[in-house]
């Protein structure tokens, strides 16, 4: 199967429903953090790791510029939008665990 070309990386740019979503779940009060991880981890589709242990993982200091920088490429698309969560936490220097 071939992608046509795009901004970001196949997983960066198909995969940041995954960590949006999860960061307005959050925000909104839906559910918590470690609730998020738990139930993306442990419930169908059985992801190996939850949103926020990804981004622990990869550190926002990596992952916040790449939000930003797929959404400035799609024209500041409203699906794409990065998390204010993930800009205020990489301001503030929490960028992992």
């Amino acid at each position: 199967m071939r992608a046509k070309d795009t901004p970001g990386f196949i997983v960066n740019q198909r995969g940041r429903g995954y960590g949006t979503e999860a960061a307005a779940h959050s925000r909104g009060g839906h559910r918590g953090i470690h609730e998020v991880d738990r139930i993306l981890r442990d419930c169908k589709p059985g992801f190996r790791l939850g949103p926020f242990e990804l981004l622990d993982l990869t550190g926002l200091d990596v992952s916040h510029p790449v939000m930003e920088s797929i959404y400035r490429q799609y024209y500041t698309r409203a699906a794409l939008p990065p998390s204010p969560l993930t800009g205020q936490r990489a301001a503030a220097g929490l960028l992992g665990p």
